[in-house]
């Protein structure tokens, strides 16, 4: 059971803790996968199957907006 607990919004922050064995953290694959592979960081197996996590996107609605991110915004939102 963890004491201590932090939220952190760097994944770069969240893998130098980590790397310096400041604690554990939950990141997705595609985020770690050159220290899995170089040996930095070790994924720890579990049976937890049922995560859920929650994004954020912002973006000034007062400048000028791309074509592709427009389509972007649109698609996210009906998900």
């Amino acid at each position: 059971m963890l004491d201590y607990t932090i939220e952190l919004w760097s994944i770069h922050t969240i893998k130098s803790l980590v790397k310096n064995n400041v604690g554990v953290s939950f990141l997705p694959t595609f985020a770690v996968q050159k220290e899995l592979k170089d040996g930095e960081l070790v994924e720890i197996k579990t049976d937890i199957s049922d995560i859920q996590i929650s994004a954020v996107c912002g973006y000034n609605k007062n400048k000028w907006m791309s074509p592709a991110m427009d389509y972007f915004l649109k698609l996210i939102k009906i998900c």
